[in-house]
């Protein structure tokens, strides 16, 4: 049996992670119970080993949000703002870089999203 520390090491961190191509273009809700391609899914199976991963190799992990059809505050907070929770601002913000370059909007949102993310619990 193989924890999640010996599944982190055997990543290879690329320097981006694009949510529509590796994970689905449609976001859906905050936890898995409530629908496919949830928040919690993202952050259970590929958002936190990709931040433990980069985060070990002193490397950033840019998250490119393009292509994404909408950005549900819900996909947001149970996916970025739960990882925020669990690592703390400051870990979260060394290591994850939001980007949106088709969309202002989107960065904003998230941005937004994020800027409470760690002052409240689901």
């Amino acid at each position: 049996m193989t924890g999640v520390i010996e599944e982190v090491k055997k990543i290879t961190v690329p320097d981006v992670l694009t949510i529509a191509t590796e994970f689905s273009p449609k976001p859906g809700p905050r936890y898995s119970v409530n629908g496919k391609y949830s928040g919690q899914e993202f952050l259970e199976k590929i958002l936190e080993k990709r931040f433990l991963a980069a985060e070990s190799a002193k490397q950033t992990l840019t998250v490119n949000v393009d292509g994404l059809r909408g950005y549900p505050s819900s996909f947001i907070d149970g996916s970025f703002g739960e990882l925020m929770r669990k690592v703390g601002r400051s870990r979260f913000e060394a290591v994850i870089r939001i980007k949106a370059e088709k969309n202002d909007f989107a960065l904003d949102e998230i941005n937004y999203i994020l800027s409470t993310a760690d002052k409240r619990r689901n």
